[in-house]
């Protein structure tokens, strides 16, 4: 008997009404609904957490095959309680209430910092993955996810067995940042809200007749002042009828913005599921114009009740259909276009055709099945010989976009496998705030430290150093040091053109003992490349002059005098 055993936290905050609550509980109702396939479900509620107590009786409706239990966890609100603490009390309680050995543990949502999301130990582990949003868009969304808390919890993504994303774009985006096989990432997609045939009108909504429904968040990446905008713009453009209603909460200051750019929005807070049916069976068309989503459940919604879908044109919408009235989430005259075509319904008898195959693909009985299929893949618990050969990766601050030096955060996975990795980061004196975002590297327990501190001591200590250069690492420090201190080198220097950075670029390769272009290689490929390197490639000479009489200090000095 396997149990599946998920963390049930999500359910008891302000989630319940979003994404992350609507899709756990749709998840957990599909398995609930399942043939008996040797599986029995539980879920685990925090007794210290406040929610109301008929979510728990809704729960059991919905899922009657589904074990709750209410335990006495630490909360991460409480300034005493640690991460430690609620492991052990977790592993305990499993122990206890959870009979049998064949254990999977879900953690249902990774980054909500109300509660600890950690897990326990002695079981198979499985993540459920919605997005990157915070990490991807961290100008806008950083100051909403502090990164000593937002970033620490990605220990968890490196701990899982199996991560499961719910569209094939997380999957791409899983596997691009973290560097892992594609065998432990697995796309499980999300459903439609079927009809409880108990509409409720919301209160809030008034008398509007005509209205475009925009299904939103408060948040930055949902474009919502754009939207906004954009519809002003229609309105006045069309002399149309329809009203803006903007589904979920949003705060009076936000409010009181949009309504600067159009007085008329009519905002419906948080709704319960029939009072959320009613708006979508009334709507003229659903907009949708964020910049980034995991996977659009409302876009699913829509379609289910036959409305025309205005989106923006960001890949996981695209996943679904090339059907839909899409825009350029920046281009606020194909937005206006876009409404004006969804709300005309122009096409849409022939745009209606691809509905039935998105509902066919998009349901949540076949997300179970495929998460029970993830399930099953999952590896039996190994335990890993701990590597003790230590070597340095030198590069220009993954925080910096555009350059080779992003490849340090795929490439940790891998050579993590096979040797202890100090990073050296070359941040330019530029501070989080002024890159593109942070690293995650430096809360992995691995050394993440400055450039400036790879001394000719510090060198001496490794096995090997690893340079990742491209050009815009020549005019950075990365390049300086790389000139003087023999390495291997992966090195992308396509395009280079200027007679000063050919210059440069040809000392710095000319001090390496030897160098791949990563072009087109995936980070497995350059990590196995570099293992072969440190087996076989022989030291130069200046590299043991370096590691053999050097003086740390005054050789440094020296060498960084080379005009390069």
């Amino acid at each position: 008997m396997k149990n599946i055993i998920f963390d049930g936290q999500v359910l008891q905050t302000d989630a319940w009404y979003r994404g992350m609550g609507r899709y756990t509980l749709q998840l957990l109702h599909s398995l609930s609904d399942m043939p008996s396939q040797d599986i029995k479900l539980h879920i685990i509620f925090n007794k210290n957490i406040n929610c109301a107590p008929e979510r728990f009786e809704v729960i059991k409706y919905l899922c009657p095959n589904v074990e709750q239990i209410i335990a006495d966890l630490p909360v991460a609100t409480d300034r005493s309680a640690s991460e430690r603490a609620y492991k052990r009390k977790l592993t305990s309680l499993l122990k206890k209430s959870i009979s049998g050995s064949d254990n999977y543990f879900v953690i249902t949502s990774l980054f909500s910092f109300s509660f600890f999301a950690q897990f326990p130990n002695n079981c198979r582990k499985i993540l459920l993955f919605y997005d990157l949003t915070p990490l991807l868009f961290w100008k806008d969304l950083g100051g909403y996810f502090p990164p000593h808390l937002y970033m620490k919890r990605f220990r968890q993504v490196y701990e899982a067995d199996i991560i499961t994303t719910i569209s094939g774009t997380i999957l791409k985006d899983v596997i691009s940042v973290f560097g892992f096989e594609p065998n432990r990432v697995v796309n499980i997609n999300g459903g439609f809200t079927k009809s409880t045939n108990k509409a409720i009108k919301p209160k809030r909504i008034g008398r509007t007749k005509k209205y475009l429904l925009f299904v939103s968040g408060d948040l930055p990446h949902k474009n919502n002042e754009f939207a906004v905008k954009g519809f002003a713009k229609y309105k006045k453009l069309s002399g149309s009828n329809v009203d803006l209603v903007i589904s979920s909460t949003f705060s009076e200051q936000s409010q009181q913005e949009l309504m600067k750019i159009y007085p008329d929005v009519i905002f419906s807070g948080n709704v319960s599921d029939e009072e959320l049916e009613w708006l979508y069976e009334h709507a003229q068309a659903v907009l949708f114009a964020s910049k980034y989503e995991g996977l659009g459940i409302p876009i699913l919604d829509a379609v289910f009740n036959n409305k025309p879908v205005i989106a923006s044109s960001i890949p996981v919408f695209k996943e679904m259909t090339d059907k839909f009235y899409f825009f350029n989430p920046n281009r606020e005259d194909e937005l206006v276009s876009a409404i004006h075509n969804g709300l005309a319904k122009k096409d849409f008898a022939e745009r209606q055709k691809d509905y039935s195959a998105i509902l066919n693909k998009y349901s949540w009985q076949n997300t179970a099945n495929e998460f029970i299929g993830a399930i099953k893949s999952a590896p039996e618990n190994l335990i890993v010989k701990k590597p003790a050969e230590k070597i340095a990766l030198v590069s220009v601050h993954p925080g910096i976009s555009g350059q080779v030096g992003r490849l340090a955060e795929p490439l940790n996975y891998w050579l993590s496998k096979d040797f202890i990795v100090d990073y050296y980061f070359d941040s330019t004196g530029l501070s989080i705030t002024k890159m593109e975002r942070p690293t995650f590297l430096d809360q992995l327990n691995v050394r993440v430290a400055d450039i400036t501190e790879m001394t000719p001591r510090a060198y001496r200590s490794y096995t090997e150093v690893i340079f990742l250069l491209d050009n815009k690492s020549l005019r950075y420090k990365t390049a300086e040091f790389a000139a003087v201190l023999p390495g291997i080198c992966v090195a992308d220097f396509r395009g280079v053109s200027r007679s000063s950075k050919l210059a440069v670029r040809d000392v710095v390769l000319d001090n390496q003992k030897s160098t791949l272009n990563p072009e087109d290689k995936k980070p497995e490929q350059i990590a196995q490349w570099i293992k072969e390197q440190i087996k076989d490639v022989k030291p130069s000479k200046s590299e043991l002059i370096i590691r053999q009489r050097a003086p740390n200090s005054i050789i440094m000095r020296k060498l960084l005098k080379v005009n390069v």
